[in-house]
């Protein structure tokens, strides 16, 4: 049952031209991070003249009917016309379903019909997050960020509502309330900031994503890890997909199997087993289980790993309370306390740990030192991954008393957290990354210590200094949404700081006025009165 036919396949093309000049054909890619994964996609096309001729190749050879393998391509020649449309349609299914999607979805030539809908569609959307004030830059930005928190996941299904499920069969939405299957959650990142977002302002749009994640779990065993397509890629650390769940519903998302969703949830928390591709939706399930946490020897991204694995557990326990089963509820959020079981009492920092107990000897929190073998880069220390323990340690958003108070009080962690944000974009070094969605919460640290003023300094240096209205203004990889995110919430003067708890912690508002046209016909208004970053009151 584990076996993926895909897993089979070698990627490739293949084009048709047909006698109306038409053409069609698939690609067949993957390996996405250089996992295992991947996928099939069909394509239709045609122009609105006809050419003169048409010429397929394939490597080094020319064919006119038709061409299959990694180097191929068409070219088609159209004499002296000087404007050509063509529109082309898209499927997963099969090249009639993408034939058919095209002819639906856009029947005519009406080039600048299809995009004054696009552009409406898009204004309609983002003027549901208004804003008044600030600067034309502040403003640039905060508007492209909400463009890129409504860009994914995608959707994956036919307009018929056929798609590809995981086991690699064909199924049908007919007959169902879900509207759209969709593809393609960067879980692990936009877990922290984006599913929030898209489930205030679209609830049933963001219900019909879970229950994609729900009928992914149900075609393959498992939650999928960072899907792609109808694939598992298996990126990053966490079991992320539960966190998604859990937030989505919280801030709204109420219209998909919540009890499937909660059975599949539990099976990834307690039950260690292999899903496609012979992997795991949580490797070293069994060590965290019995130990408390997945053990340095055995995986290099160890103590990482049991931070998201914690904050997982306390969005599965919240998920839990919802739907009124005390006994998961009371589960999990004991299991999400394993974090614990990694605070070194000589250093008081998060340190990875060895299957017998022992500490991982030569660590430094001062440095990312020991580095993991063969690392391109000093950025990962060991038993971290894509970080080192000053940019994880703060990542337990979920218990942040206990963390302080692990830590050996908030006199100790003032300080950390001062040296901490010296710097914003900081990769291999004891400071904050804005670049990295581990860090994306800490700003929000101070408040839980009556320092709310220190977070306010923070997130306006973070808006002032790391981004920027230029093509390369988001301060690293966006990861579908998440690191514009950053920037939208903390503008409004709130962030969704807590996995799988639908509560907003304050920060301070960038803009005078915003209004947020929230689903039901709902509206929530932010105004702030005087000038400066510092808030000296709130009232609701």
């Amino acid at each position: 049952p584990n076996e993926n036919p895909r897993d089979h396949e070698s990627f490739g093309n293949h084009i048709e031209i047909k006698p109306d000049g038409s053409f069609s054909g698939w690609t067949s890619a993957g390996r996405f991070c250089g996992s295992d994964s991947q996928y099939k996609l069909y394509v239709a096309g045609r122009f609105n003249k006809s050419q003169k001729s048409a010429v397929l190749w394939q490597d080094d050879s020319l064919d006119s009917k038709s061409a299959n393998g990694k180097h191929t391509g068409a070219w088609f020649d159209f004499g002296k016309e000087r404007e050509i449309l063509i529109k082309v349609g898209i499927s997963f299914v099969s090249e009639a379903g993408a034939k058919a999607n095209l002819e639906k979805e856009i029947p005519g030539w009406e080039f600048e019909q299809v995009h004054q809908r696009a552009q409406s569609t898009w204004s309609t959307l983002l003027t549901r997050a208004a804003v008044e004030g600030g600067s034309d830059d502040q403003r640039k930005i905060f508007y492209t960020g909400v463009y890129h928190s409504f860009l994914s996941p995608n959707i994956f299904s036919d307009e018929d509502g056929q798609y590809i499920g995981f086991e690699g069969k064909t199924h049908s939405l007919a007959g169902t309330k879900q509207k759209t299957q969709y593809a393609n959650f960067s879980d692990w990142d936009i877990y922290r900031n984006t599913v929030q977002w898209q489930a205030l302002f679209e609830p049933e749009r963001e219900s019909d994503m879970m229950q994609s994640l729900v009928n992914d779990a149900e075609q393959s065993g498992w939650y999928p890890r960072w899907p792609a397509a109808n694939d598992v890629t298996y990126v990053m650390g966490g079991d992320s997909p539960v966190a998604l769940l859990s937030s989505s519903y919280a801030f709204g998302a109420r219209n998909f199997d919540t009890a499937k969703a909660l059975e599949y949830m539990v099976k990834a928390g307690t039950q260690p087993g292999m899903g496609p591709h012979n992997d795991s939706e949580r490797p070293f399930l069994a060590e965290y289980l019995k130990a408390g946490y997945a053990p340095a020897d055995k995986d290099r991204i160890a103590a990482s790993r049991t931070l998201e694995y914690a904050s997982d557990d306390f969005a599965i326990a919240q998920f839990a309370k919802t739907l009124g089963r005390d006994d998961e509820y009371h589960r999990f959020l004991k299991q999400s306390e394993n974090w614990k079981s990694l605070v070194d009492p000589e250093t008081h920092w998060i340190r990875p740990r060895n299957s017998d107990g022992t500490w991982l000897a030569g660590f430094d929190p001062e440095r990312s030192l020991p580095k993991r073998p063969n690392a391109p880069v000093d950025s990962d220390q060991a038993g971290f991954e894509e970080g080192n323990t000053y940019q994880y340690s703060f990542m337990v958003p979920f218990d942040y008393p206990a963390l302080f108070m692990a830590m050996g009080g908030e006199q100790v962690v003032e300080p950390r957290l001062d040296h901490f944000f010296t710097a914003l974009r900081c990769w291999g070094k004891p400071c904050f990354n804005i670049e990295n969605e581990p860090d994306f919460v800490t700003p929000y640290a101070y408040v839980f210590m009556g320092k709310p003023w220190k977070t306010q300094e923070v997130v306006t240096r973070i808006a002032k200094d790391t981004f920027k209205p230029a093509p390369d203004g988001i301060p690293g990889n966006d990861d579908l949404g998440a690191t514009s995110g950053v920037y939208v919430w903390n503008a409004l003067g709130f962030y969704p700081v807590v996995p799988g708890v639908g509560g907003l912690v304050l920060g301070t508002p960038m803009f005078d006025k915003a209004t947020l046209q929230l689903s039901g016909g709902r509206t929530l208004t932010i105004a702030k009165q005087g000038q400066g970053i510092y808030v000296q009151s709130v009232t609701l």
